[in-house]
């Protein structure tokens, strides 16, 4: 018992020497204004070094600083010195959803700010939330965006509209860390196979905004400047940061649905916009791509989660993230259903439309031409009867009764061509309403097939 409390008495000393000797180091670095210190001399605010010594960037996030740049320097999480966030994003890029000392800019002050409302409420950690959709920025390099976005559950950020093109240029513009980068790949390129063809990563359409400035822009990756969305050009796909994006239409990574719960729908060349588009005139909630030549249009029952979002990894014909050979990419279009249903009103509305046009150009058209042809006619023979009567009255003068035989002929010879006339009438007449017949006919048997592009048009309009 003696021997167990001489035991504690040492180590409470020991426990008291540590917590003075802690404290005295703390007192003397809070005292700096620096948070490096170099490890080859004694310990003590003499010693430090400046701030920007300590520039290193973590290696799981790069909007975090983790240390010194250099081996013989050590970093201090003591904040004495650290330059204030200039804006709440960074700390939300940085997954630091807290409150903050965030530094305005102009003036100088810094104030307490709750960064965690800057967040959102629907974009997981690190993602900003811009308008209704979720981004990532990612400084560093990769030597395939599009699959490392696919990695964590997005596609490379595709701009849809200018109104979202411009939302996030004024994001990255407010953002000191986002706009110290030059050029941002995003998810508009050329398929290596079909370079003309300028695509997105999520099978959008290109707006045709996008698309005028990047005609004449040659190269497989494209990026876009932080200052100026629309300054376009071609990059080395893995030599500049890159922006991944998700939103309410990409639910992700999933297992192949059974056979009796989808409906299967083949094409050669596959894509996620010619998916979703067939999937919106059947009139399913899901569409999912099982690698480059599957289609399934499925309800959200018959969706299994995947193991893993780097399960969908193989790329269509295009050059998109198209699901693997037992996983689907799979895509929300609830949005859209509606659509789906317009489409089918739009099949009916376009038939009749023909009808209509059909009907007018022959009573306007055709009428107005047979009236005038039979003007025509009955001109030139009342001019032709006229000299011809003239003519035999002034040759025959005595004789009365070949006049009136020639009167009589004029007669007829009129009255046959106008039957004639009329005759014709009716037959092109018959004609035109089994043309119009025939060619509603074809349109209705064949208007199902229109869906896939009368679709297109209602979605851009």
């Amino acid at each position: 018992a003696a021997a167990a409390a001489t035991a504690a008495a040492v180590l409470v000393v020991v426990v008291v020497v540590v917590v003075v000797v802690s404290s005295s180091s703390s007192s003397s670095s809070s005292s700096s204004s620096s948070c490096c210190r170099s490890n080859t001399v004694a310990w003590g605010p003499d010693n430090s070094v400046n701030w920007t010594t300590c520039n290193q960037r973590c290696p799981g996030n790069d909007f975090q600083i983790c240390g010194a740049n250099e081996t013989n320097h050590y970093f201090v999480i003591k904040d004495v010195g650290q330059p204030y966030r200039l804006d709440c994003r960074d700390m939300v890029l940085g997954a630091v959803l807290t409150r903050a000392l965030i530094q305005n800019s102009t003036t100088g002050e810094a104030n307490v700010v709750n960064c965690s409302q800057v967040a959102g409420g629907s974009c997981a950690d690190s993602w900003l939330e811009i308008g209704d959709r979720c981004y990532r920025f990612f400084p560093e390099r990769a030597s395939s965006p599009s699959l490392m976005c696919n990695s964590i559950g997005g596609y490379t950020a595709v701009y849809e509209t200018p109104q979202e093109a411009e939302l996030v240029q004024q994001t990255i513009q407010d953002t000191p860390t986002l706009a110290a980068v030059d050029k941002w790949l995003f998810g508009l390129f050329r398929h290596r196979e079909t370079g003309s063809k300028v695509r997105t990563s999520n099978g959008a359409f290109v707006d045709q905004a996008f698309r005028s400035k990047v005609e004449k822009v040659y190269g497989y990756c494209l990026a876009h400047r932080s200052s100026d969305v629309w300054n376009i050009s071609s990059v080395s796909c893995g030599s500049v940061p890159y922006i991944c994006e998700t939103g309410p239409d990409y639910l992700g990574c999933y297992k192949t649905p059974p056979t009796s719960k989808r409906s299967y729908i083949l094409y050669k060349d596959n894509t996620p916009l010619q998916c979703k588009e067939t999937c919106k005139g059947v009139g399913t909630p899901f569409a999912a791509l099982e690698g480059s030549a599957a289609c399934y249009c499925v309800e959200e029952t018959d969706l299994t989660k995947a193991s893993s979002e780097t399960s969908c990894t193989k790329t269509c014909a295009v050059g998109q993230i198209c699901g693997d050979s037992t996983e689907t990419t799979a895509y929300r279009l609830v949005v859209i259903v509606v659509v789906a249903i317009a489409v089918e009103v739009l099949d009916e509305l376009v038939v009749e439309i023909v009808v209509v046009v059909i009907f007018v150009v022959r009573v306007v058209v055709v009428e107005v031409i047979v009236v005038v042809i039979v003007i025509v006619v009955e001109v030139v023979i009342v001019s032709v009867v006229v000299v011809v009567v003239a003519a035999v009255v002034v040759v025959v003068v005595a004789e009365e009764v070949v006049v009136v035989v020639v009167v009589i002929v004029v007669v007829v010879v009129v009255v046959v061509v106008r039957v004639v006339v009329v005759v014709v009438v009716v037959v092109v007449v018959v004609v035109v309403v089994v043309v119009v017949v025939v060619v509603v006919k074809v349109l209705n048997d064949i208007a199902p097939f229109f869906k896939f592009c009368i679709g297109n048009i209602s979605n851009r309009v």
